[in-house]
C-alpha cells in the first residue's frame, strides 16, 4: 500500500530532477570571449557574450573591459577605461543595428554592458567602436546567431511529460490500493 506522503515525494523528486537539469540564464558568469586582449587602436579590448549561443528574439548580453593601451602588458592586472564612449554595430547583410554598451547596466562597473535583442539567426558582424578623451579604437567579430527563441524545448515538454505519467501512475496506484482494501 503506497502511502499518502509518498505521492508528495514522488511529485517533489520529479521536479527536483527536472528543475536541476534545466539550465538559467547565467548574467555576469564569463560568458563566451568574442575577443580577448586585442588591440583596438588607442586602447585594448576583450568582449564577451551571454548567452551561448546568441539567440534571435531573445535578450542577449554583450559585456566589454576597455584597457589602457600605453604600457599594456598581459603578465599584469591592465589599467581599465572608465567613462568611454561605446557603440557596438551590428550588421547581417539586410540589417545595420546600433546600441551602445553602458555602465549603466553593467554589474561590476569597471565594464560596459549592452543588452539587445537581434532581429534574425545568422552571422552577424559586430563593430566595436570606443572613443575617450580624443583617443579613438575599433575592434571586429562575427557571432552566430541561432534562429528565434521561439525553438521547441524539448528538455521541457518532455519533463512535464514525465510528470504527466508520474502523477497519474501514483493516482493510478492509490486507486488499486484502495480496490485491494474492499
Amino acid at each position: 500500500m503506497i502511502q499518502k506522503g509518498s505521492f508528495w515525494v514522488g511529485i517533489l523528486s520529479l521536479l527536483l530532477a527536472l528543475f536541476g537539469f534545466v539550465t538559467s540564464a547565467m548574467a555576469h558568469a564569463g560568458g563566451t570571449p568574442r575577443i580577448v586582449n586585442q588591440p583596438a587602436g588607442d586602447f585594448v579590448i576583450s568582449v564577451w557574450t551571454l548567452p551561448d549561443p546568441v539567440v534571435s528574439e531573445s535578450e542577449s548580453n554583450f559585456i566589454v573591459y576597455v584597457a589602457e593601451a600605453e604600457g599594456f602588458d598581459q603578465s599584469r592586472a591592465s589599467t581599465p577605461v572608465l567613462g568611454a564612449n561605446i557603440q557596438l554595430t551590428f550588421t547581417n547583410g539586410r540589417q545595420t543595428i546600433m546600441f551602445p554598451a553602458t555602465h549603466e547596466r553593467a554589474t561590476n562597473k569597471l565594464f560596459y554592458e549592452s543588452y539587445l535583442e537581434l532581429p534574425s539567426g545568422g552571422t552577424w558582424m559586430v563593430d566595436v567602436v570606443i572613443s575617450h578623451e580624443g583617443l579613438r579604437g575599433e575592434a571586429q567579430f562575427e557571432v552566430d546567431v541561432e534562429g528565434d527563441a521561439s525553438q521547441t524545448n524539448w528538455l521541457l515538454y518532455g519533463g512535464i511529460g514525465l510528470i504527466v505519467i508520474a502523477v497519474g501512475w501514483f493516482v493510478w496506484q492509490s486507486f488499486a490500493d484502495e480496490e485491494d482494501d474492499d
